[in-house]
């Protein structure tokens, strides 16, 4: 066998050996990540309700009357409260989440 065959050989079986390193380390990075959501779902589910009605408020978007996009205001309670039937209850229980009335109207 010549020296660029063994080489060649050698580059092959060191292409092989890495991706099977890589496929080992993806598998390992996806059980990290899987890991990780599962620890901050039982921290929000272990989380105090008082806690995450002032986290719901710090996610209400400013409003500035001057940039008319009042979407967001209206959206972000009705999202966060269909997350699941806790946070549903705690939105429900938190009332300036609901406080601001936003109404769309054109100028004729």
């Amino acid at each position: 066998m010549s020296g660029n065959s063994r080489r060649a050989v050698w580059l092959n079986t060191a292409i092989s050996n890495l991706r099977s390193r890589l496929d080992d380390l993806e598998e390992e990075m996806t059980l990290l990540s899987e890991q990780s959501v599962e620890m901050v779902g039982i921290l929000f589910r272990r989380m105090p309700p008082s806690v995450l009605s002032q986290i719901f408020l710090s996610a209400l978007p400013t409003l500035d009357h001057r940039k008319g996009n009042t979407s967001d205001m209206k959206q972000t309670p009705w999202v966060l409260s269909q997350v699941c039937m806790s946070w549903r209850k705690i939105c429900l229980a938190t009332p300036q989440l609901w406080s601001t009335i936003c109404v769309d109207y054109k100028e004729p």
